[in-house]
């Protein structure tokens, strides 16, 4: 009995496609394809496929629930603000470009394995922008400066930091408290965290992110660090400006000045000295606890708009010691600033006497193309 034999009553017999192309026939995906229809007949068109819904969320017309929604907004107003500068901490701390003089706008992302390849092979640059100032919550500024400080500790012995458990015991915190002030941290690419592995510090994101190109006032930057600064005026005068300083000033060595002498500390320990002179011949009325920058704006009725700066390192004369509060002959980092202003005027003369130990500036050097070649 053969296979046609077996097909039972009623059964159609299968038909044979004919060879060849002809109507019947429909060319889907590249491929030739028989309908399995009659010779003569068209062939029907392929049914077009619904389009897929563009958005996030499939469902619901591509509208996300209502708190993944909250949390959308919320995120986009924190990139508005960070690309437009009206959210001091929403400004991006890492961000990445091909160009070390030029930053790219947007939102800052890390690197998986903490090296990225561009489109092309060239490797990007990394550039930390400065910390940002910690929020004004007592408690998230408590928990801010207490992690620094063992992020400090970490790099300086170059071990990872504790574990959860351990930090929330010792900052005396919730571990939600913690994980907001690590994952600010991690953000910066300051610290590393990986699932299953002891969070380490980058010792560069940490030392990058006192940068010597970026002025900020010194108070500010010890907060920034995790520090409890104070400031203290030592002493204010009206003097003059004396040959050495009015030979960088280019004024007369006679010119009359207002002096002033102010101390940093930095959780009590002395973390820098300051000797200021704005040169002035009228008379200015200011407080001992008036920056010097808003002082020379005063003064002269514009603001210092960049400085030139000279770094160099000194040993504590006795006086020196006295104020540091350290061994006469101590050694100490030295910073002479001239304060120029957007008329081309020279403004302000300081030096600066920065213990080492306590905070430790950076910058970036930039190799011109071709590089690889000497």
């Amino acid at each position: 009995m053969g296979p046609a034999d077996r097909l039972g009553h009623g059964a159609r017999r299968p038909r044979t496609p004919p060879a060849g192309p002809h109507r019947g026939d429909v060319l889907r995906g590249g491929r030739l394809r028989h309908d399995h229809a009659r010779p003569g007949r068209r062939a029907r068109r392929p049914r077009p496929r619904r389009p897929r819904r563009e958005g996030p969320f499939r469902c619901g017309g591509g509208r996300p629930p209502p708190g993944r929604r909250d949390a959308l907004r919320r995120r986009g107003r924190d990139r508005r603000g960070a690309r437009s500068g009206d959210d001091p901490h929403g400004t991006p701390l890492l961000q990445w470009s091909r160009d070390p003089g030029v930053r790219r706008v947007g939102p800052a992302r890390r690197p998986r394995g903490g090296k990225r390849v561009g489109r092309r092979g060239e490797d990007d640059v990394v550039t930390y922008l400065p910390l940002p100032h910690p929020q004004r919550d007592t408690a998230h500024l408590h928990v801010q400066h207490g992690l620094l400080r063992f992020v400090r500790e970490a790099a300086r012995d170059q071990s990872p930091l504790p574990g959860e458990l351990e930090l929330t015991a010792r900052l005396g915190c919730t571990r939600q408290q913690l994980r907001n002030a690590m994952s600010e941290l991690e953000a910066q690419g300051i610290v590393r965290r990986r699932q299953g592995t002891v969070t380490t510090v980058d010792p560069i994101a940490l030392r990058l992110s006192v940068r010597l190109e970026e002025q900020f006032e010194h108070a500010d930057l010890l907060h920034r660090l995790g520090y409890r600064a104070e400031v203290e005026t030592l002493d204010s005068r009206r003097s003059s400006l004396g040959s050495r300083v009015g030979a960088v000033m280019e004024l007369p060595e006679s010119t009359a000045a207002i002096a002033m002498r102010r101390r940093w500390r930095a959780d009590g320990a002395v973390a820098m000295i300051a000797d200021d002179v704005v040169p002035y011949e009228g008379e200015l009325e200011h407080g001992g606890e008036e920056s010097v920058f808003r002082l020379a704006q005063r003064a002269w009725g514009e603001p210092v708009i960049w400085e030139v700066t000279t770094p160099g390192v000194t040993t504590l004369n006795a006086e020196l010691a006295v104020l540091f509060e350290r061994g006469e002959g101590a050694p100490v980092v030295t910073f002479e600033m001239i304060g120029i202003g957007a008329s081309g005027r020279r403004l302000m003369h300081s030096i600066e006497y920065h213990d080492p130990d306590i905070v430790s500036y950076s910058f970036v050097r930039t190799v011109r193309p071709p590089w690889g070649g000497h």
